[in-house]
């Protein structure tokens, strides 16, 4: 199986150096936490050691632990914290030891316990009680806020209109397509909300369709339903789908690759994670950059200005972007002209030239309404890629 290899491009603009701020940079917040309740002796402030706790689900090339990794390994290179000072933790394959985990990372004395995943927040509030000098962050987590506790987060409105605007560009129908997973987290909502923006700034007459995938979390985990209701929305003139649905948009992209479709995917480069016949449908994918989130939060822990609460990495952080490739850098998918043009878009966003929303307008397809047995629809719509 060929796997893609992601490469930046916000390096290649002139503007890089004002948007892809330094990992230490955190903007205006409260005042860091250098100091700790009485009453615990753990883990003194002094030389930084760093426990980096990883998601259920391996390292494999692409994956979020692989780039929690390579932010962790910035980190050691820039001189943050030595290599013999860091230790790595891996739940097992299906994560029903996570809090036990993260207890024996806490345990082990690191000044800076990260975690990776929403998994880790309520694990996180019960064991940071008892390591009171100690720091956590938490990526994409919602954990309880307090002076020693960080939820890093991404700006996923921010990723979604460059989505967006990759669909409208690629689009000949006119229409483009959005699947959510689950309904009412607001997380997904914000996703949709950037997407929706992103294609009208390309074409400001753009059909769009929404549908999302349940209300409960296992709307994240149900590939079946994904490729049904991605059929569906195919059939009904979508020719590009970005997803924001987990596990349930490796279902969009079977419905793709079988329909000759395009699909975008999610937090990651999804090129590097499917099959080889399914990577020639993926147009892009939305990254959210676990490594630049990782590097920032030990960075700040090495300078004394760690910062609890929440946090969020948008385009001015380099904590979103769109994905480049060794598959999609050709003129049938991603050519030289759209990835110029996203480069820009990025570029006015980092900027603030455009705000991007953050609620959705457009409103979804009924959860549940496509029945997940049934098979893709035939669909005779213009294919946006070409012959």
């Amino acid at each position: 199986m060929t796997r893609a290899r992601p490469r930046g491009r916000m390096a290649a603009l002139a503007t890089a150096a004002t948007l892809m701020l330094a990992a230490c940079t955190r903007g205006s917040a409260p005042e860091p936490a250098t100091s700790a309740p009485p009453g615990d002796s753990t883990a003194a402030p002094g030389t930084l050691t760093v426990a980096l706790v990883l998601a259920a689900g391996g390292t494999d090339p692409g994956s979020v632990n692989a780039s929690a990794i390579e932010g962790l390994d910035r980190a050691v290179d820039a001189g943050a914290v030595a290599r013999s000072d860091t230790e790595v933790f891996e739940p097992n394959v299906r994560g029903t030891d996570r809090r036990a985990v993260l207890a024996r990372a806490a345990d082990s004395g690191a000044r800076l316990v990260v975690a990776i995943g929403p998994a880790y927040s309520r694990a996180v509030d019960r064991v940071r009680r008892d390591h009171r000098r100690q720091l956590f962050a938490v990526v994409q987590g919602d954990a309880v806020p307090a002076p020693n506790v960080a939820n890093l987060g991404f700006a996923v409105n921010e990723a979604g209109f460059l989505a967006g605007a990759a669909a409208a560009m690629k689009s000949k129908t006119g229409t483009v397509g959005f699947l959510g997973g689950q309904s009412g987290t607001g997380l997904v909502e914000r996703a949709q909300s950037g997407f929706e923006a992103g294609a009208r700034e390309v074409d400001p007459d753009v059909g769009i369709l929404v549908s999302y995938l349940g209300t409960d979390p296992e709307a994240f985990a149900d590939p079946d339903a994904g490729r049904a209701v991605a059929a569906s929305m195919y059939a009904n003139g979508a020719d590009v789908i970005a997803h924001y649905a987990g596990a349930s948009g490796m279902g969009l992209f079977a419905a793709a690759t079988e329909l000759q479709r395009l699909a975008i995917g999610s937090d990651v480069d999804e090129t590097a994670l499917v099959p080889e016949d399914e990577q020639e449908v993926i147009l892009t994918s939305a990254v959210d950059r676990v490594d630049v989130a990782v590097e920032d939060v030990v960075r700040a822990a090495a300078s004394d200005t760690f910062v609890g609460g929440f946090h969020a990495f948008g385009l001015a952080e380099g904590g979103v972007d769109y994905a480049v490739n060794e598959v999609n850098a050709t003129p049938r998918l991603l050519s030289d002209a759209m990835r110029l043009r996203l480069d820009e878009l990025a570029a006015r966003v980092a900027a603030g030239e455009i705000v991007v929303p953050l609620e959705p307008d457009v409103e979804p397809e009924v959860p549940g309404a496509v029945d997940p047995t049934t098979g893709p629809i035939p669909s005779d719509a213009p294919v946006a890629t070409p012959s």
